[in-house]
C-alpha cells in the first residue's frame, strides 16, 4: 500500500524561517552594538545616514530571507527524492571541483613551456624532460582514482543510497515541532 504524501505548509515554513532569521539578525546587531554605535557616531554626511538607515534593516531582512530559503531547502530535501538527488550532486560537484583542479593543474605547465620557453636549448631540454617525468608519475593519480579505485562509482552509489532514504519521520517531526 502506498503511503499518502505529507502536506507541507510552505508559506508557514517560509514565515517561520523568516522569523528566526530576523531574530538572528537582531541578536547579531545587539552583540555588535559597540561597533554599531561607533559607526553611528562616525556619520558625517546625509548620504551616510541614509545608507545606514536603509542598510541595517535590509541586512536584517536579508538574513531573514536567507534562513527562510534554507528552511524551504531543508523541507524540500526531506520531502522530495528528486531534490535529494539534485542537492547531493550539487554538493559532490561543488567540493569535487577543487580536487579535480589539483589533479589537472600540473598539465597547464605544458602551455607555460610553449608560451615562454627557457632561454637556452639545454635548459629547455632538461626542463621538458624533468616535467615529462613528473607528469608521467602525476598521471598515475587520476588513473588510480578513477579506473582502479572507481571513485566515481562509489560516489554515485553513496548519492543513490542517501537520496533513496525515506525521510518521512524527520519531515513529520520538523512540521510538528518547528511550525
Amino acid at each position: 500500500m502506498k503511503e499518502t504524501a505529507i502536506d507541507v505548509p510552505w508559506l508557514k515554513v517560509f514565515a517561520t524561517g523568516f522569523k528566526h532569521g530576523i531574530k538572528w539578525g537582531l541578536a547579531s546587531l545587539l552583540f555588535e552594538l559597540p561597533i554599531l554605535l561607533g559607526m553611528l557616531l562616525g556619520i558625517t554626511s546625509k548620504e551616510q545616514a541614509i545608507w545606514m538607515a536603509w542598510g541595517i534593516p535590509s541586512m536584517v531582512a536579508g538574513l531573514g530571507c536567507l534562513l527562510a530559503l534554507m528552511s524551504i531547502i531543508a523541507v524540500a530535501y526531506m520531502k522530495h527524492r528528486w531534490f535529494r538527488y539534485l542537492a547531493l550532486m550539487f554538493i559532490v560537484l561543488y567540493f569535487g571541483s577543487p580536487v579535480m583542479l589539483a589533479i589537472f593543474l600540473p598539465y597547464l605547465g605544458i602551455f607555460v613551456f610553449i608560451a615562454e620557453p627557457p632561454g637556452s636549448a639545454w635548459g629547455f631540454c632538461i626542463a621538458v624532460s624533468l616535467y615529462a617525468f613528473f607528469l608521467y608519475w602525476w598521471s598515475k593519480i587520476p588513473i588510480a582514482l578513477f579506473i582502479k579505485a572507481k571513485v566515481h562509482a562509489s560516489i554515485w552509489r553513496w548519492i543513490v543510497k542517501t537520496a533513496n532514504k525515506d525521510n518521512r519521520k524527520g519531515l513529520k517531526k520538523f512540521i510538528k515541532e518547528e511550525l
